[in-house]
């Protein structure tokens, strides 16, 4: 898909283009027919462009967001693409039932961070286990740089490596809290090489989000992330 092209899907979805997203998709060689995509993009959309891309490719997107996943089915059903995108309410703590050698390209943007060290390698090592050797791994994950260790509400889990964090409003109450496992380079390149593959390339940016499901309000803050890409040879 070129770039007019990637455009108009947006503005038929009426949705904004993020950084790391147009990264990971510009990956994705013509040759890539089943992709494997971890935590469903915002509303299908990175999904939807990967199946227009080309007829006969599939992408498998999973999720543990019962109501996201049933908002992006109507969408993907509504394009007439559910035929190439199956969707699945799964989590990559439970049982991996993925054949090996099975997925060509792995995009996982934004959702490794959730889990607990020790349930992220073994995803990873269930992630190279159906990787297709010389197929690739998209990674984008937050980095420390997002946490303020002076914030009394932050506390760090050192057995799990996750950080439970605060969430303020405008006024700077707090609404809640949220709990990820913020990376370094370091972190994020040992856990991928200690998996089996080979990392490609490794850049830190910034990255402006949304705040809602359809990805048209832009959040007012950045934030940090960890991009990564790595091979199975």
């Amino acid at each position: 898909m070129d770039a007019s092209d990637a455009d108009k899907t947006l503005a038929e979805l009426g949705a904004k283009p993020s950084p790391s997203e147009e990264h990971g998709l510009s990956l994705i060689r013509d040759e890539d027919k089943m992709i494997f995509s971890p935590g469903i993009s915002t509303a299908g959309f990175a999904e939807i462009r990967m199946v227009r891309q080309h007829p006969d490719r599939k992408v498998v997107a999973t999720t543990i967001d019962r109501e996201g996943l049933a908002r992006a089915e109507e969408i993907i059903t509504s394009l007439g693409l559910q035929g190439q995108i199956e969707t699945r309410l799964e989590d990559l703590r439970g049982a991996w039932n993925y054949p090996r050698e099975y997925f060509d390209f792995i995009y996982a943007r934004l959702v490794l961070h959730y889990l607990s060290v020790q349930d992220l390698e073994v995803a990873l090592k269930n992630f190279t286990r159906s990787l297709k050797s010389g197929g690739r791994i998209f990674v984008v994950v937050r980095s420390v740089k997002n946490v303020t260790a002076s914030d009394p509400h932050v506390r760090f889990d050192p057995d799990t490596k996750l950080t439970t964090y605060p969430h303020y409003d405008a006024s700077g109450a707090l609404l809640s809290t949220n709990v990820r496992y913020f990376h370094t380079p370091e972190s994020i390149r040992t856990h991928i090489e200690g998996a089996g593959l080979k990392v490609d390339s490794i850049e830190e940016y910034q990255e402006q989000l949304y705040r809602d499901f359809m990805r048209r309000d832009m959040s007012p803050h950045t934030d940090h992330v960890i991009e990564l890409v790595a091979t199975k040879f």
